[in-house]
């Protein structure tokens, strides 16, 4: 009986801090915001006419392309 109620205080526990946390926002790491930052501003290349379609996307693909060096 004693192990029950432990397991459920440690779930309620979990839950209370999850239910608290989930008005702050969640760490950006840094290669994900510079990634963005890349990307907004090649958009917006894009969008005044700076840039062509093909530049864009070749250099957004390259940008974002998979990594094969795992």
């Amino acid at each position: 009986m004693f192990i029950y109620v432990d397991v459920v205080k440690k779930i309620q526990a979990t839950t209370y801090i999850k239910i608290r946390s989930m008005d702050t926002p969640a760490a950006v790491r840094r290669w994900e915001k510079e990634k963005t930052d890349y990307l907004m501003e090649k958009h917006g290349m894009y969008l005044r006419g700076e840039i062509s379609r093909h530049d864009y996307i070749k250099t957004v693909a390259y940008k974002f392309c998979a990594r094969t060096d795992l």
